[in-house]
């Protein structure tokens, strides 16, 4: 890959798609991919390009983590069953509504602690930059409503004091 690629590669195409997996095992695996991503590469937070996408990709797994567990959202239209998106090539539909897989891949593997636990090692790593992101991002974006909780609720369950991670 040339460089910079992955950089605009990633905010622009992989993470718009990401948030857009109705089935439980995609958003399972979405998430802990995103999770690993965020807090694992540190590549991701040294180009300027995916930077600016880091909050956006954290807040994007918390949704799909939350959507995981309350099912509330991405469940579809019923009545949209047999539409076919715009910009959607009609000989894909059977694969586009074929049935969600069976089993959850990595299910034991618990991506609100992972993302908890990686964030706070993160924080310790470059504290006062990080969590700064996620809050102003929180405060900004209409899709991360509930970020700050959702994440306070994630430390708590990993057995970190909140207040520790800035």
């Amino acid at each position: 890959l040339h460089p910079g690629t992955f950089a605009g590669f990633f905010p622009a195409v992989w993470l718009d798609h990401c948030g857009a997996h109705s089935g439980e095992a995609e958003r399972h695996v979405g998430a802990l991919a995103l999770a690993k991503l965020c807090v694992e590469t540190p590549e991701f937070l040294a180009q300027e390009g995916l930077q600016a996408a880091w909050p956006r990709a954290v807040s994007t797994c918390v949704g799909l983590l939350e959507r995981d567990e309350t099912g509330a959202a991405g469940a579809g239209n019923d009545d949209d069953d047999d539409a076919i998106d715009e910009g959607y090539h009609a000989s894909y539909a059977k694969l586009h509504h074929a049935a969600e897989a069976a089993a959850v891949p990595c299910r034991d593997a618990d991506v609100r602690r992972t993302l908890a636990v990686g964030l706070q090692r993160l924080s310790a790593a470059r504290p006062g930059t990080l969590m700064p992101a996620l809050h102003a991002f929180a405060d900004s974006a209409q899709s991360a409503k509930g970020l700050r909780t959702h994440l306070s609720n994630y430390f708590q369950r990993a057995g970190i004091d909140p207040s520790t991670v800035h």
